[in-house]
Parts: structure tokens; sequence; C-alpha cells
């Protein structure tokens, strides 16, 4: 009986340390979801190609429509996250002044390394 109640125990501890790496990684995509949808917003709205006047952001609906969401935090499918917009017209203007794909490379270094901070835990 005490075997039994030791590997109890281990596995108790195992399933303890998985949902908190779990936590720790569902939370680093969670908070570069948000930091790249703040980039992309602050992009559209005039840092990048829209500072040039190339572009005139009209009425501020696509700036407002840049959603962050936490898809899936699990270990059967993994963790991921999405930056979206719900606008018709997004991918258009994606393609000439783009603002999600500069926002995406410009947060690639901070999540890799708050991944490597949930990883450390």
């Amino acid at each position: 009986m005490q075997y039994i109640a030791g590997s109890q125990k281990v596995i108790n501890n195992i399933r303890m340390h998985q949902s908190k790496f779990l936590r720790d990684l569902g939370e680093a995509v969670e908070r570069t979801c948000v930091d790249i949808s703040n980039s992309a917003k602050e992009g559209h709205a005039g840092n990048m190609a829209h500072a040039n006047k190339r572009y005139q952001n009209q009425t501020s609906t696509l700036t407002r429509s840049i959603t962050p969401q936490l898809e899936d935090v699990s270990f059967t499918k993994g963790v991921s996250g999405v930056v979206f917009t719900n606008m018709e017209y997004a991918p258009l203007v994606e393609v000439r002044y783009p603002f999600m794909y500069p926002a995406k490379v410009a947060n690639e270094k901070k999540f890799k390394e708050r991944v490597a901070r949930a990883l450390r835990r």
C-alpha cells in the first residue's frame, strides 16, 4: 500500500507542475498577443506607413477591430493565441500598408524571453 501512495504522490506532483507550466506558458502567449495587438493598433493608427500619409485611417474601425485572443491551453492541443481583425478589407490594407506583420516581428524577442522564463520556473 505504501508503494501505491508514493506513486500517487509523484503523479500528483507531476500534474501540479504541468498545471503551473501550462498557466505560465498560457500567460506568456496571452501577454504577447496583447502586445502584438497594441503594436498593430499603434502602427495602423499612425506610426508606420500611415505616418507618412500614404494611408489615411478614416474611421478607426479597423484599428478598433484588432483583437488578441488566447485559443488553447492544453497538453494535447498545445498553447496558442491569435491576433485578428474581422474587417473584410483588412487583408488588402495589410498587403499595401503592413501593420500586423511588423507588430508580430517587433514582439518576437519578448515572446521568446517569456517562454524561456516559463520553462525555467
